[in-house]
């Protein structure tokens, strides 16, 4: 059985990260926890090291009305700029956009659009966004919190260069039509058998099935299928077990730490427990957690 020491979400939302927090998979956090990110823009920015993956930020708030800004007043809005200097066309017709995570419910909050994974349509529907990265539950203007991430990128570049073969990448996404469900797992081990990614990933997907679990494998993907109906969330809902018991089948876990021998930055002293990690990303989404 392969042994995982280090085990990080891929996407493409929270819940891969509250699935491997609450199982005790890893010991530390990675750069794409707390992250909504499609499959394709995660193998690219590991590809590249991270190196796009918090530059040219659009910082979007609701009650923002873009469109009768002047270009000097958008620039305010443009975090960390490398390769753009203004703000997407497209992003500036977001102006006071009702945004939801799930039908019919609001979500009314800022958060940064990294534009260099811009999705082809910007629906209000923010989970139907083909390509995207963004970010919920992060203060970019806040030094502590980007010091934080700056050291999950340290160590997760540095593990993911030498120690590929025993990391595990956690996926997960909800679709409300098995149809999407299948095109959607297509796509992604399409993506992953034209990556050069060497770790396995074991990719969660909810969908209206009607019937058991089913698992479908794809070389070093295996998706986990697994029936369900309605708005999904998992610090409310189901932990999902099976998919927890089908994956310890899998590989034998051994969580290790992060690596000591690096340039850490600087950061306060924060609470890393599982009530915590709710408390914060669901009440003040500025969770900063290594």
């Amino acid at each position: 059985m392969q042994e995982i020491n280090y085990t990080f979400s891929i996407g493409s939302n929270c819940d891969s990260t509250f699935f491997i927090r609450h199982n005790n998979l890893c010991k530390f956090a990675g750069p794409l926890d707390w992250v909504y990110i499609d499959f394709e823009s995660a193998l690219l920015n590991m590809k590249e090291g991270f190196e796009r993956f918090t530059k040219d930020l659009f910082y979007y708030e609701p009650e923002a009305d873009y469109g009768l800004m002047d270009d000097d007043e958008l620039q305010e809005y443009l975090i960390n700029r490398k390769d753009y200097n203004q703000v997407h066309p497209r992003l500036v017709g977001m102006s006071q956009n009702h945004f939801e995570l799930h039908p019919s419910k609001p979500y009314v909050k800022d958060f940064y659009i990294n534009q260099h994974f811009l999705p082809d349509i910007l629906e209000t529907h923010l989970p139907k966004w083909n390509r995207s990265c963004w970010f919920p539950h992060l203060d970019f203007q806040d030094e502590i919190q980007m010091n934080v991430l700056k050291n999950k990128l340290l160590a997760f570049n540095k593990l993911y260069e030498e120690n590929q073969d025993n990391i595990l990448f956690i996926g997960f996404n909800k679709f409300e039509e098995l149809e999407d469900a299948y095109f959607y797992m297509r796509k992604c081990a399409s993506g992953y058998l034209k990556s050069e990614l060497r770790s396995d990933v074991f990719y969660i997907i909810l969908a209206p099935t009607y019937t058991s679990p089913d698992v479908i494998k794809y070389e070093g993907i295996t998706f986990f299928l697994q029936h369900f109906e309605g708005i999904y969330q998992f610090h409310e809902d189901t932990k999902l077990p099976e998919a927890h018991n089908y994956l310890k089948s899998l590989y034998e876990f051994n969580p290790k730490e992060k690596p000591q021998n690096l340039d850490y930055y600087p950061t306060t002293t924060f609470s890393d427990s599982y009530d915590e990690i709710i408390s914060k990303t669901l009440d003040t989404h500025t969770w900063t957690g290594e």
